[in-house]
């Protein structure tokens, strides 16, 4: 890519954690929403640094190297003073995208609007749903991640059970392990630490023609849990659910979780019923809530 002004054959270069100008590389410092604030040299030295309010419009802009990208790490096309995402290009003045929202109404009902107008506790990065990065988890509107998770419309509402559901072709509110396939299996995490049943579970093989989908399960249990990556040889069986749940239960009485192997935040699931959506390196569920945990592999034709 040639920034405006630069001749022929001179064109930026980027990498994970700046940018190349003029053939000297500099880094970038993003603040709690991945807007770049600060353009570092290799000294340390603060080259350019930057201001936005909440939504996007720059309300200082110090130093005379300006780097390629801004606010919420949109790329800034200097021409037009339009902040470009890898879908579609926003206008920081109106606070609005200037197309349509590509996954339509499933990133919220208004096409336009930036981050449901909440810019305060909302990101957009990717320019299609509103996500929230908080260490090693990232959080999301449930309703802009349902079809892209396979759930049916409205179904994130009852909360993580239908984000298993979704993964194992189940309809919304089914408890999982109720309706194994063959060849599936379940082990025992530690305690509500799921984390050995879960080496288990990637590592099981399925039946021929049947693709594995791993999960989780925290809760409550009825009795005593078994050590920590042996097998759980009735899953059905050992939880108390609760009652009063559109399925039966109580959504506070369990966590549940699928897991997506060689992704950097492999666990993917919703907070409460209705809650926010999340990928993360770790469950988040409320440990102190429960005292059990398994994770299984189901086999799905």
């Amino acid at each position: 890519m040639r920034r405006p002004g630069q001749k022929p054959c001179e064109y930026a270069q980027y990498f994970a954690l700046g940018e190349t100008i003029s053939g000297s590389k500099y880094f970038w410092m993003k603040d709690f929403n991945s807007s770049i604030v600060a353009l570092l040299d290799n000294s340390g030295n603060v080259q350019f640094t930057s201001l936005y309010d909440p939504y996007g419009r720059e309300q200082i802009s110090l130093g005379s190297i300006q780097p390629d990208f801004g606010f919420d790490s949109y790329f800034r096309h200097t021409r037009s003073q339009l902040n470009v995402t890898g879908t579609r290009a926003y206008n920081p003045s109106f606070g609005r995208f200037i197309s349509r929202d590509p996954i339509a109404e499933r990133g919220g009902a208004n096409l336009f609007d930036y981050v449901q107008n909440s810019p305060v506790t909302w990101a957009d990065p990717s320019g299609l749903a509103p996500q929230s990065a908080n260490g090693g988890t990232t959080w999301y509107i449930p309703s802009g991640v349902e079809s892209r998770w396979g759930g049916k419309p409205g179904s994130f509402g009852l909360g993580c059970i239908a984000v298993v559901d979704a993964m194992v072709g189940l309809d919304p509110g089914i408890l999982p392990e109720n309706h194994l396939p063959p060849g599936s299996e379940c082990w025992w995490g530690n305690g509500t630490d799921p984390t050995e049943a879960r080496k288990k579970a990637c590592a099981h093989k399925c039946p021929p023609n049947t693709r594995p989908v791993v999960w989780c399960k925290q809760g409550i249990l009825w009795g005593t849990a078994g050590t920590a990556g042996s097998q759980v040889t009735d899953p059905s069986g050992i939880w108390n659910n609760g009652s009063g749940g559109s399925g039966g239960y109580s959504n506070g009485n369990f966590n549940y979780t699928g897991y997506i192997p060689g992704n950097s935040q492999p666990y993917r699931g919703i907070n409460g019923a209705g809650g926010c959506a999340y990928t993360s390196t770790s469950p988040q569920g409320n440990s102190s809530e429960y005292n059990g945990s398994m994770c299984c592999t189901s086999c799905i034709p």
